[in-house]
């Protein structure tokens, strides 16, 4: 439904602006202008990464055959290992303590620690039911979407700019 409303009022400014809204359209042309050019969106850092990339980066050293007998000797897994799929559930604690960080009740360095706590305890349990292949349970971690916009620095746009854009180019 939240999307029908998202969209609802995009088409309701594009109609304000084809009538002639000059001021939805002058605050989309300012939004636009603020992205292309904010320190929060383009880090030159990032940039600077980006364009040290080289088709070598993307070059295996060696053949997967090579690379399979280096594993083989290295983890010494049997045939068919054993192991969880990535996260285990987000138990009740682990929902409070992310609650309690949030309410400044915890400091993050408290937080932390719980964290790392509730993961040496499922790393223990994979270890007593005799898990080949051990994973860290991903406590640190809230819903995946919440997890990865709070961890992509800038990645808002405002609701209409895309439509906005497009009749500003029109």
């Amino acid at each position: 439904m939240a999307f029908a409303k998202q969209k609802l009022y995009e088409v309701t400014e594009l109609k304000q602006i084809a009538e002639g809204n000059s001021a939805l359209l002058d605050a989309n042309q300012n939004a636009m202008e603020s992205r292309r050019t904010s320190g929060k969106v383009h880090k030159p850092e990032v940039k600077q990464r980006v364009a040290a990339i080289t088709d070598a980066d993307a070059a295996r050293n060696s053949p997967f055959p090579v690379r399979q007998q280096l594993h083989r000797e290295r983890f010494r897994l049997p045939l068919f290992p054993t192991t969880t799929i990535g996260s285990f559930p987000q138990t009740d604690d682990i929902r409070q303590l992310r609650a309690q960080l949030k309410k400044g009740a915890l400091t993050q360095a408290q937080y932390e620690k719980a964290i790392e706590d509730a993961t040496v305890e499922v790393i223990r349990w994979q270890e007593a039911l005799g898990i080949d292949v051990l994973v860290h349970g991903e406590f640190e971690r809230n819903d995946m979407v919440e997890y990865f916009g709070s961890n992509w620095m800038a990645f808002s746009l405002p609701k209409t700019d895309g439509y906005r854009a497009m009749a500003a180019a029109a």
